[in-house]
């Protein structure tokens, strides 16, 4: 006699059974004040399904929603994790998933879900993105109320538009009229321009003298590529060199033109794909602050102190500071007065050292991590989770790398294009990076771009046994990630035959011969002892 087959879930016929069940959940969670045991272990097998999407060969259809709705919001992801289980959303159909995706992304901004309390439950559970985003919100807010007490023209311009929607016709750059050339200036300093360059560079841009009524435009065959040229930058001011002034305008520049993007993970995506270029201006044009040149804003009373773009502060893309104890947390660059590194991170003082290696800006040896004051931070705004160090020394990877990855990593196309190059740079290299923590005590992320064929071998031996990624690992990494938080975590419940430390993903498919990309959790100490040694100051 046959056994009979397992009966079915209920399969929800709809997308707004679905979007109950979300909703219900919020409400439920608002009285809890916190998670159930089981709804604390849906989560975090949640989280641990998601961070195995590089290294599924078919992801469960969970996985693949769940990695959908992360990109909407963390808060959601946490939502629908607890609301619908793995076997329910393996029986829904595609198009009643498709359609609660929309739901959900209609309802990104919903006060009424998205609470106060979904937001720590997301943070607490580490779902990616969720402490960057609140930390965005956090300091987005701040800037918005300084905006209000300072009065800026920037405000006023914004609530102008909002009145008169015939303004959205008129704003284009290099608007004959000066007024919606202003208006134009106005929301895209609201973007970025405000907070990382002086008045007279913000001029510069639009084309205008600085200290004038004159809002003339600069005609379009003057390109002014000699800066010294430009209106209202002398080439004596003593606070500006010619290089100095290059690399304001341009950073001013990018974040001016992705005001005219309206997406923005779009124009985030955009943005970031330009201080790639912003970067290596810095570097080949020796802009640093070790010549004792610290540019200041012309802003008005009260804000003289604060950064500006010759700083090496990116305010929206991977924007984060070394801060020591010295005054105002700022970091301690003389050489003879470095405090030491008996310090800790925190949530808002971490700026990853790819801008200290790539302009000399700060010595990790002589950074000290402490809490900076929300106030002392109100210009840094930040994306959702760029907080990696770049440049990383090619002379000292072999130790930290092993044979095995070290060689991957030479014959990747981005080191041979590097090689290529004829770059006296060389001896930096960007196919390993350095992703970096919110906390002390938390694991930090080690990327190394591989050859393709180097990266193939890592699957098999994630799925055949742990031990076996120590012979591609090598004895450094595999120590370091087998004391991460994230495999202890692993252990502890059950885990131990394969891991979700370690993660390849291949960006143009498996099978192409472009690069692949490994991912590795390392534990704190270790994590620091890679940021102190690969990154130079």
């Amino acid at each position: 006699m046959s056994q009979p087959k397992p009966k079915r879930p209920p399969r929800l016929q709809d997308s707004a059974t679905g979007w109950k069940q979300i909703t219900d959940i919020a409400r439920r969670l608002k009285f809890q004040k916190e998670l159930a045991h089981s709804q604390s272990k849906r989560v975090r097998k949640a989280v641990g399904r998601v961070a195995k999407m590089g290294l599924s060969q078919k992801p469960q259809k969970q996985q693949r929603f769940l990695d959908r709705v992360l990109e909407i919001s963390p808060e959601y992801f946490l939502l629908c994790a607890i609301a619908l289980s793995q076997n329910l959303v393996a029986y829904m159909k595609d198009a009643v998933l498709d359609r609660l995706l929309d739901t959900i992304a209609k309802n990104k901004k919903n006060d009424a879900i998205i609470r106060p309390d979904i937001r720590s439950y997301a943070i607490d559970f580490q779902i990616p993105g969720a402490v960057q985003l609140a930390r965005q919100n956090e300091t987005l807010s701040a800037l918005q109320e300084a905006s209000r007490r300072d009065g800026t023209v920037a405000e006023v311009v914004m609530s102008d538009a909002e009145d008169d929607p015939d303004n959205e016709t008129d704003r284009s750059v290099g608007s004959s009229n000066p007024i919606q050339e202003e208006q134009v200036f106005g929301n895209a300093s609201l973007g970025g321009i405000e907070n990382v360059i002086d008045e007279s560079m913000c001029d510069a841009i639009r084309g205008v003298t600085a200290d004038s009524d004159s809002t003339n435009i600069t005609p379009p065959n003057e390109t002014q590529s000699d800066l010294t040229a430009v209106p209202g930058i002398s080439s004596n001011d003593p606070n500006f060199t010619t290089a100095q002034r290059a690399v304001a305008t341009f950073e001013g520049v990018i974040f001016f033109a992705a005001e005219s993007i309206p997406g923005s993970k779009e124009r985030e995506a955009w943005i970031f794909s330009c201080l790639d270029h912003l970067h290596v201006l810095k570097r080949l044009s020796c802009v640093n602050e070790g010549d004792g040149r610290s540019l200041k804003r012309k802003r008005g009373a009260g804000q003289e102190g604060q950064p500006n773009a010759s700083d090496g502060c990116n305010h929206v893309i991977r924007a984060r500071s070394i801060e020591t104890t010295e005054a105002q947390a700022a970091v301690n660059r003389q050489a003879g007065n470095a405090p030491s590194l008996d310090s800790s991170f925190s949530q808002s003082s971490i700026r990853p050292i790819y801008q200290g290696g790539a302009i000399g800006e700060a010595s990790p040896r002589a950074a000290n991590f402490e809490v900076v004051p929300q106030a002392q931070n109100v210009t840094q705004i930040e994306a959702s989770d760029m907080n990696m160090a770049l440049m990383a020394e090619v002379g000292k990877l072999k130790s930290i790398l092993g044979n095995y990855l070290f060689t991957g990593m030479k014959l990747s196309h981005i080191r041979r294009r590097e090689e290529d190059s004829g770059s006296m740079l060389t001896d930096l290299t960007d196919t390993v990076r350095l992703r970096l923590p919110h906390r002390s005590g938390e694991d930090f992320k080690l990327e190394v771009w591989l050859c393709s064929s180097f990266g193939e071998s890592i699957p098999r031996a994630i799925m055949s046994s742990v031990e076996e990624l120590r012979i591609i690992l090598g004895d450094y990494l595999f120590d370091a990630m087998n004391a991460s938080n994230w495999r202890k975590e692993e252990k502890t419940m059950g885990k131990s035959a394969c891991t979700g430390a370690v993660g390849v993903s291949f960006p143009s498919g498996k099978g192409s011969s472009s690069d692949s990309k490994l991912e590795v959790m390392l534990n704190f100490e270790t994590g620091l002892s890679v940021y102190r040694t690969a990154y130079p100051s």
